[in-house]
This record gives structure tokens, C-alpha cells and sequence, in this order.
């Protein structure tokens, strides 16, 4: 939490900027984001609290809207995998929450490098699980014997 003058800004965790992108009914468009304050939220220099706070109303007004909304553009990146051959699951860590519905594990190719000579495209999975930005792919076993076969 930050402060000047009349201004007060909230740095929104990672945990909580995350629940926050899961609630597909919360915060999409400018008009789906309305914001609830108790009246004990604040206080002037002299220790006086909120008259009165915005969304306390039974009826939305224009005070209840963000000013400025800007919505998540960016896409979510890849931060790290784990690939344990022995049990047949690729872990893939993003930096932010992946929507389970958009994930298509048969678009993962497994290379020997960057500039491979060497590769393998995942044809599916037993199974997926999502924990909030880490997806955890059970490999078929085919495609990990595959992996295992290159050099």
C-alpha cells in the first residue's frame, strides 16, 4: 500500500490477482468491476474516518465504476517445467493462472536443445490437473517412452 495526497494504491498479490482472474464474473469489463469500502477503511491526518464510502449504497452510481479500467491483456508465460519420466508428469509452471479449457497439451514439443535436432510432440494425456498457475500433465505411456528415446 502506497499513498500521496488523495490517492491511495493497492499492490494486489500474485494469490490474490490470480483468484481474481478465475471469477470469470468479476472484473471483465469496466462495468462488471464495482469496489465495497467500510467506512473504517481510512482516516484523514486528523483521524477522522470516511464519510461516507463508495459502494455503501443500495444503488450503483458512477462512483462505484473504476475511472480507468484496463483489462489483462497479457498472456500468461511459461516460468519453468519439471519432467519426471519415471512417474509420466510434465509440470509447467506460468506466471499467472491458465485457464484449464484453453490448454492443449498436444501443442507441447519436448526437444534436445534450443535449436533442436532431436524432438517429440506430446499426442495426449491420461490426465491434466491445474493449481492455479501450475498445470501438471500425466504422460501416456508412449509418449514417455518417445521421450525417452531422444538423445
Amino acid at each position: 500500500v502506497s499513498a500521496t495526497s488523495t490517492n491511495i494504491v493497492i499492490t494486489m498479490t500474485m494469490s490474490d490477482l490470480n483468484a481474481l482472474k478465475s471469477n470469470k464474473l468479476l472484473c471483465r469489463l469496466r462495468s462488471q468491476c464495482y469496489i465495497r469500502i467500510p467506512v473504517n477503511f481510512a482516516q484523514n491526518v486528523f483521524g477522522s474516518q470516511l464519510a461516507s464510502a463508495i459502494g455503501n449504497s443500495l444503488l450503483p452510481n458512477s462512483r462505484d465504476y473504476p475511472l480507468d479500467f484496463i483489462g489483462d491483456t497479457t498472456g500468461p508465460t511459461l516460468s519453468s517445467f519439471y519432467l519426471n519420466l519415471e512417474n509420466r508428469t510434465l509440470s509447467l509452471t506460468f506466471s499467472e493462472i491458465v485457464q484449464n479449457t484453453s490448454f492443449l497439451e498436444t501443442a507441447i514439443t519436448i526437444q534436445n536443445g534450443f535449436q533442436a535436432n532431436a524432438s517429440f510432440t506430446l499426442s495426449g494425456s491420461t490426465s491434466k490437473s491445474f493449481n492455479v498457475n501450475i498445470v501438471t500433465v500425466q504422460l501416456v505411456s508412449m509418449d514417455a517412452l518417445s521421450i525417452k528415446g531422444i538423445p
